[in-house]
C-alpha cells in the first residue's frame, strides 16, 4: 500500500532528492513550500502535490497530518546559511526550533501518528576536541544555527521518550549537489569554473583554502534519512562520508574537470574568510552503516565533477537560448 509523506522545504536540494527517491518507491509525496509557484518551477516535472500552510501553527499541522493521513514527515525546512543566522537570530530560532516543537505537538495530538525525520546538522558539535564525531559526541554549538539544531535534537529525544513518538534526527554533515544554492562555497566554485572555462569570468576569489570539511552528496544522505524511518525503532544517526577534504582540493578538482590550472585563476581575499573556518568536523557514521546498511557512496571528486558538468550544461543551454 502506498504511503503518504510530507516534505517541508521541498524545493531545496535535500527536498528535491528526497522527493525523487520517495516517488521511485511508490510514495504519494506532498511538499510544503512558502512559495508554491517557485517550488513548482524548481521541482520541474516531479509529480508532487504542493501545500502551503503556517508552519508555526500547531492546528495547521494537525489539519495537514489528518487530512493527508500522513505516514511520514521529513522536516527539511529552515535557515541553513550561517551568515544569515547571525543577521537574524530570532528568525533562525523560529524557523529551526519553534517549527520542530509545533510538529511534535501536532504528532502527539492526533491519532494518525506519522513518523518524523528531522534534518539536524554537524554544526551542533561546534569545535569538538575529538578527531571524529558520533552520536555520543558532546554538543558545543558556536552559532545560532547550531544552537537551534542542538535544541531541536534534544526536543525530539524528549518527546520520543515521553510520548513514544517515532521521531528521529539525521545529523547531517556538509552535503552538496548540482542543486546547491550558489551562496554556498562549493557551488560558487563550480559555477565560477564553468564560467571561466567559457571565457565569461576571469577570476575566482576565495577567503581561505585551508578550510577542510567532510563533504558528501545530498542524494546519498537523503537515502539515509529515508532508511531511518524504516528501522524498527526511532534513533538518531550521524550522516556523513567520514572523509576530510580541503577546500584547495575541491578547487583543484573543479579546475581539473575543465583542464585548467587552478593557481592561474584563483585569488585570495581574507575578508571572505569566516570565523571558525579552521575547525574540522568529520563524521563517524558507523552506526548508520551497522544498523541501516548505509554508507556514503559518492566521492568528493565525483561530486565536484557532477556539479561542474551541471553548471557547464546550464551555460551552454543559456547560450543556445540567447542565440
Amino acid at each position: 500500500m502506498s504511503k503518504n509523506v510530507l516534505i517541508t522545504g521541498v524545493s531545496g536540494q535535500d527536498g528535491y532528492y528526497l522527493a525523487r527517491l520517495l516517488l521511485s518507491k511508490g510514495y504519494e509525496v506532498f511538499g510544503q513550500s512558502r512559495d508554491t509557484e517557485s517550488a513548482r518551477a524548481a521541482l520541474g516535472d516531479l509529480p508532487i502535490s504542493l501545500v502551503s500552510f503556517d508552519l508555526l501553527a500547531t492546528d495547521a499541522w494537525i489539519r495537514i497530518i489528518e487530512e493527508y493521513a500522513l505516514n511520514e514527515i521529513y522536516h527539511m525546512a529552515g535557515v541553513s546559511f550561517i551568515p544569515r543566522c547571525w543577521e537574524n537570530p530570532a528568525e533562525t530560532i523560529a524557523a529551526n526550533l519553534e517549527v520542530t516543537a509545533r510538529i511534535l505537538e501536532a504528532m502527539r495530538s492526533t491519532s494518525v501518528t506519522p513518523k518524523l525525520a528531522y534534518a539536524c546538522s554537524s554544526e551542533i558539535f561546534g569545535k569538538p576536541t575529538s578527531m571524529s564525531q558520533n552520536e555520543e559526541t558532546a554538543m558545543r554549538p558556536m552559532n545560532p544555527y547550531g544552537v537551534t539544531k542542538a535544541a531541536s535534537l534534544g526536543l525530539i529525544d524528549s518527546y520520543r521518550k515521553r510520548y513514544g513518538l517515532f521521531a528521529c534526527s539525521g545529523i547531517l554533515f556538509n552535503h552538496e549537489s548540482p542543486r546547491r544554492h550558489p551562496r554556498f562555497v562549493t557551488r560558487k566554485i563550480t559555477q565560477a569554473v564553468a564560467a571561466i572555462s567559457k571565457g565569461l569570468q576571469d577570476r575566482l576569489v576565495l577567503g581561505n583554502l585551508n578550510v577542510s570539511r567532510d563533504w558528501g552528496f545530498a542524494e546519498d544522505y537523503m537515502d539515509c534519512m529515508h532508511r531511518m524511518l524504516q528501522a524498527d525503532s526511532a534513533e538518531d544517526y550521524i550522516i556523513g562520508s567520514g572523509c576530510l577534504t580541503s577546500l584547495e582540493r575541491v578547487v583543484e578538482s573543479a579546475f581539473n574537470r575543465v583542464g585548467l590550472d587552478w593557481q592561474q585563476w584563483v585569488s585570495m581575499d581574507p575578508s571572505f574568510a569566516r570565523p571558525n573556518d579552521s575547525r574540522s568536523l568529520v563524521a563517524n557514521a558507523s552506526k548508520a552503516e551497522n544498523q541501516l546498511g548505509w554508507r556514503a557512496s559518492t566521492t568528493v571528486e565525483a561530486l565536484i565533477a557532477m556539479m561542474v558538468d551541471h553548471d557547464l550544461a546550464l551555460l551552454e543551454a543559456g547560450n543556445r537560448m540567447a542565440a
